[in-house]
């Protein structure tokens, strides 16, 4: 007996047919199949009159954006990050113009579907990741490779901030901003140049306000050097416009220079982010018994002696 509600299957529907066209009683095929007759009747009737055979679609509206049209709009936003939603709706609607259309509510939704989200951008350089760029970052490593990792590598670079730093996340309630009272003026600019070795961590630092020179980064290496002594090492460091000209100032040293745009093949750049993040905790637990009229009109406070600079800096290796 026939059940009731009972989807029909696509081969089913597709012999009941198929004994229609041959002109032989599709009913009894239908009853042998299980097929109630009105369903049958129904099959064949959608047949003569729209030639098709297969179930109506069910379940729902279709999609608006189908998936052809999706990976042309993630495409879009990959060759384009900067496009705004009026764009990519106008530029979809150009190459599909026979696809449903749709608004640009639809289209946040999608992309939300597809983790894509706004941000804000961040500049970045164009040459970063040329191919000129890249040839040499091969080189570097392939140098690395077969020469660096024999050799006692010396890591310099500098880093800056302002003796006023502080923590920039905190915590409130949903719908409530984090208030933080800060003084009226900033602190002095600071910046720490140091080198690091893997035998020792931190091998040598200076602290200088305000901004280096070359001739301020001239004498940070010739200190470095009689700390070094004999020692054959090799000092590695960036392309910094103060770094230009110190390989001839001192030919005795031996100097390696990295790739340009490659700050992340200098490991003394986790050190520096160790170190800064650690500045931010010590100088927020202190804050409340340094001289806070001194600091506003110095830039410096009782906290940030040199000393406490090497031991935060001593907290990079530990």
């Amino acid at each position: 007996m026939p059940r009731r509600h009972r989807i029909t299957s696509a081969t089913d529907r597709e012999r009941i047919i198929e004994a229609y066209r041959a002109e032989q009683d599709f009913l009894v095929v239908a009853a042998a199949l299980g097929v109630q007759r009105t369903s049958a009747y129904s099959i064949v009737r959608v047949y003569q009159h729209e030639n098709r055979v297969e179930a109506a679609h069910a379940g729902g509206r279709h999609k608006i954006i189908d998936n052809e049209t999706l990976d042309l709009i993630v495409m879009l936003l990959e060759a384009n990050p900067m496009m705004t939603l009026r764009e990519i709706k106008e530029e979809v609607m150009d190459i599909f113009p026979t696809k449903p259309h749709f608004s640009e509510v639809t289209l946040s939704r999608y992309l939300e579907g597809e983790l894509i989200s706004l941000k804000m951008s961040r500049d970045s350089p164009a040459e970063r990741n040329s191919p000129a760029v890249k040839e040499a970052r091969h080189a570097y490593a392939t140098w690395m490779l077969a020469t660096g990792l024999q050799q006692q590598l010396v890591y310099i670079d500098e880093t800056g901030f302002n003796l006023w730093t502080k923590r920039t996340y905190g915590r409130a309630r949903c719908g409530e901003r984090v208030h933080r009272a800060v003084g009226g003026q900033r602190g002095r600019n600071t910046t720490v140049i140091a080198a690091i070795a893997e035998h020792c961590g931190i091998l040598y630092h200076e602290i200088h306000y305000g901004s280096v020179t070359k001739e301020v980064f001239s004498d940070f290496i010739a200190s470095l050097a009689a700390i070094i002594g004999d020692a054959r090492s090799i000092l590695v460091l960036d392309n910094a416009p103060i770094h230009n000209g110190i390989a001839a100032v001192y030919p005795e040293l031996n100097f390696k220079f990295l790739p340009p745009y490659s700050p992340c093949l200098n490991p003394i750049e986790n050190c520096f982010s160790v170190f800064k993040s650690y500045l931010k905790q010590y100088l927020h637990r202190e804050a409340p018994r340094c001289n806070a009229a001194h600091a506003r009109q110095g830039g410096v406070t009782q906290c940030t002696e040199g000393e406490h600079f090497a031991s935060w800096l001593g907290i990079c290796t530990a």
